[in-house]
């Protein structure tokens, strides 16, 4: 496995060796970034998918079941008999699409991922414990028949995933993005001075430390459709997703190299002190009695040894 290595394996190595780490701690930005682009292309190909394979179906059956709908000045008109449960998929527990204009519907008996309400005045959707509201357009007015919706669903699906999977990867990009400049200065503390992770380094590492929280969201989000999950995994899914970044940025910085620490002398010997290198000395000379055959220091008082 080298530095410069494939993208796609580094997806995978990411995830599994913590020895990538020092690989790619060293590239350029550059390269960091694109490798968020690919990640972001990788998720949401599965998030589109998953839109294709679930809730495409549902929209569909839901569409057939849809009475003549009028849309004026942002509000939205139906016919007194028109039923208040557009789809419902049973004991599977996915989705809930409702009809609330002249009456509220009664209350869901069991528990759902997703819940759509049409409302008069906008949309109403509760989406894994999570509320969210819009409202139609003011400037908006159209009717729409019962086999116009169907038409839509069957010819215009595709176009749908497509543009799921083109916002889904924006959204993974740009937060990916963030998440990673959000974690280059953490990276870079706890690196510390002796693996000297700098912040170019601190945010590669950063980069393809996101991409195990990032794949497990998805793997979730999949498993979800096949095992009930409870409501609290799925609605606390980013403390999930943040704690398993978390750990692996802490895993990449363990893994780089400490460096050695550089032991500098703090009063250095002079020249003078310094004994003579053994290969210059003549056979039996004494190293400590060049000073006095030095020329300026001859004495003809002074022994072998320096002394008188």
């Amino acid at each position: 496995m080298r530095s410069a290595s494939s993208r796609a394996a580094s997806l995978f190595w990411s995830c599994t060796s913590f020895s990538l780490y020092p690989r790619i701690a060293d590239n350029p930005i550059g390269r960091s970034i694109s490798y968020l682009l690919l990640l972001s292309c990788v998720a949401a190909l599965c998030v589109a998918t998953f839109f294709g394979a679930q809730v495409v179906p549902a929209l569909r059956a839901a569409s057939r079941a849809m009475p003549e709908l009028t849309l004026d000045a942002g509000q939205l008109v139906v016919a007194p008999n028109a039923p208040t449960i557009l789809y419902d998929d049973g004991a599977h527990g996915m989705l809930l699409v409702r009809l609330a204009v002249d009456r509220e519907p009664s209350a869901p008996e069991r528990r759902y991922d997703a819940v759509v309400t049409l409302r008069a005045g906008g949309v109403d959707a509760e989406l894994c414990g999570r509320a969210f509201h819009a409202t139609w357009p003011a400037q908006w007015s159209l009717v729409v028949q019962p086999l116009d919706a169907v038409a839509f669903m069957d010819s215009w699906w595709m176009f749908l995933c497509m543009v799921v999977f083109a916002g889904s990867v924006a959204w993974f990009f740009v937060t990916r993005l963030i998440h990673a400049l959000i974690g280059s200065p953490a990276g870079a503390i706890m690196a510390g001075p002796t693996r000297g992770a700098s912040f170019a380094r601190a945010f590669n590492l950063s980069a393809y430390a996101v991409t195990p929280g990032t794949l497990l969201m998805v793997a979730l989000l999949w498993a979800n459709a096949f095992y009930r999950f409870p409501p609290a995994l799925l609605a606390w899914n980013w403390a999930i997703y943040i704690v398993v970044t978390g750990v692996c940025l802490a895993g990449a910085v363990s893994a780089l190299p400490k460096r050695p620490w550089r032991v500098t002398p703090t009063t250095p010997l002079s020249q003078a002190e310094e004994p003579t290198a053994p290969s210059a000395l003549r056979a039996g000379e004494n190293p400590w009695t060049r000073r006095s055959e030095s020329p300026g220091h001859s004495d003809p008082n002074l022994g072998p040894w320096g002394k008188r």
